[in-house]
């Protein structure tokens, strides 16, 4: 499925990867973003995981975008917003100067699709406050947010860092703030 362009394999891969690559795309130009930005970017990729559940798209699938690259179709699907949702998350941690997190967490809530979604609802608004709130908590709960998406997506059969790559290498061919996007 790998072409070319970004590979992750770890943890510290998609944090440091998904970071320098949000610097180039010129997310960080204000390096004092509001956190409310971030976080509020985190639940819109939830939402759109919830989306694609409720339109029955567990799978990878492309969108034809038209535009000539070598990944010119946009990965869509369950999994891929997830993903979206760990990139995100991956860049904020890598702001913050955070190279890895400890994956050993089982939320024991997960039991099926709909309670992994309302699972990383709950989690996320344990962060609402950001680091400046309580930045030993937002490390907590992004390693349990991480925890909870590659064992339920191990547990569905996902490879989620292929299509963390996947979405990765599309990414990079996207344009600047991904057409001057205000967040």
């Amino acid at each position: 499925m790998i072409q070319e362009s970004v590979l992750v394999k770890n943890i510290p891969d998609v944090i440091a990867k998904a970071h320098a690559m949000a610097v180039e795309k010129g997310w960080w130009d204000n390096p004092d973003r509001p956190w409310a930005e971030q976080h509020n970017n985190f639940y819109g990729e939830v939402a759109e995981a919830w989306e694609e559940y409720r339109a029955g798209r567990m799978n990878i699938w492309f969108e034809p975008m038209g535009n000539g690259t070598a990944f010119g179709d946009k990965p869509e699907g369950f999994w891929v917003e997830i993903a979206d949702l760990l990139i995100r998350m991956g860049d904020t941690l890598g702001k913050y100067k955070v190279v890895t997190l400890l994956l050993d967490h089982d939320s024991g809530k997960i039991k099926d699709d709909v309670s992994f979604i309302a699972n990383l609802y709950r989690e996320l608004a344990k962060i609402a406050a950001g680091p400046d709130g309580d930045f030993r908590n937002m490390l907590d709960v992004s390693s349990w947010i991480f925890s909870d998406c590659f064992n339920y997506a191990k547990k569905s059969g996902v490879d989620l860092y292929d299509i963390i790559s996947v979405k990765m290498s599309y990414n990079q061919t996207r344009s600047r703030r991904h057409g001057n996007k205000k967040a």
